[in-house]
């Protein structure tokens, strides 16, 4: 889906949101991306050229919507949260798209759920099996 945008700009940055999303965590300056993601390797997951990804990625820091930090991570400001919302607002395919990153996130949430779910009915189920086969006493 993000490779059907036609802005080099917006790929990048929706890939490294969604990317984000998944290994991100949030800090005081914005979520912090810890890959060490080559403009190389970003051009193959959003289908552009090194040198294109690079002009995207100097185009976005400037704006102030990224960062690369001195270990390889990158940082997605405020800035780059207002870009993506403007940019699924925005483009004719990006709608689908943003749902689908929602509809992730909603998955992962619901499965974080289920696991913690099923655990606490293994704990409650537990303690009745153990009482049904203990032998009578006496």
């Amino acid at each position: 889906m993000i490779a059907h945008l036609p802005r080099a700009e917006h790929r990048v940055l929706l890939g490294l949101w969604h990317l984000a999303g998944r290994w991100g965590h949030v800090t005081p300056e914005g979520t912090l991306l810890p890959l060490a993601l080559s403009h190389d390797l970003l051009g193959q997951l959003t289908a552009a050229r090194r040198s294109t990804v690079t002009l995207a990625a100097n185009a976005l820091e400037s704006e102030g919507c990224i960062r690369r930090m001195d270990d390889g991570a990158w940082l997605l400001t405020s800035a780059a949260e207002h870009k993506v919302a403007a940019i699924t607002r925005t483009s004719g395919s990006a709608p689908v798209l943003g749902e689908t990153f929602m509809f992730r996130q909603q998955v992962a949430e619901v499965s974080k759920e289920s696991r913690a779910l099923r655990a606490e009915a293994k704990q409650v189920r537990a303690p009745r099996r153990n009482a049904r086969r203990r032998p009578p006493r006496g």
